[in-house]
């Protein structure tokens, strides 16, 4: 009895020194986790990591144009529309699932607005504006590659509509204003990210999209 309990141990032993080898085959041959594959292309998959963005857009938007007969007290409301170039920076912190950020940046453009056919004929094109602006913002990440967003945007503006003819007051928006946007980014490698965010800036009803290449340092 005993030589067989010998036999059944030294045969079980056999098999296990055999199985050891053709289950480390089998681990080598299998295909890596997305998550090692993210993070060996760079991307940005552990805890707590956080980096800056630099970031060159382009910017578009619509708001009102008011323009008052300051003698008569006659109103002519338009559309104005502002485009033009920014620069920004950003802090950003990512978890593995979601993350937070704040940045801040400079945008100078062109403006055109107005209405030739209105009552009080007023239109301009090429009128210079600059915005500086704050934003602070609250991200999901759907995959290493790809985050959505929530951004809250304090932007202050300055555009002078000029007034050709005299007697006339010319705005368009205010100065300072705030709003929330959607943003979509899709990181193309360890470096360079596409930003896309659609919003609307509150008080002056606008409308507001961007698009921008940020390259992370």
């Amino acid at each position: 009895m005993r030589k067989f309990f010998l036999i059944l141990i030294l045969l079980t032993m056999n098999r296990v020194a055999l199985a050891e080898p053709q289950r480390q085959r089998l681990q080598q041959q299998s295909p890596p986790s997305a998550a090692l594959v993210a993070r060996d292309k760079g991307y940005l998959v552990d805890q707590g990591i956080a980096r800056g963005l630099i970031t060159v857009e382009y910017n578009s938007w619509f708001e009102k144009l008011t323009v008052t007969n300051t003698a008569t007290g006659v109103d002519q409301d338009s559309k104005a529309e502002y485009y033009g170039f920014g620069l920004n920076y950003e802090q950003n912190f990512y978890q593995p699932k979601w993350g937070w950020g704040i940045g801040a940046g400079v945008a100078m453009g062109t403006a055109v607005g107005g209405d030739k056919s209105g009552v009080l004929q007023y239109f301009e094109a090429r009128v210079p504006w600059t915005t500086a602006r704050l934003v602070p913002r609250l991200f999901y990440r759907w995959n290493p590659q790809t985050d959505l967003g929530f951004d809250m945007v304090t932007i202050y503006k300055t555009a002078k509509w000029p007034d050709t003819t005299g007697g006339r007051k010319i705005l368009s928006g205010a100065e300072l204003v705030a709003g929330g946007f959607i943003d979509l980014r899709v990181r193309f490698n360890a470096k360079l990210e596409l930003i896309q965010s659609f919003g609307m800036l509150y008080k002056d009803e606008s409308t507001f999209w961007r698009l921008g290449l940020g390259y992370r340092l």
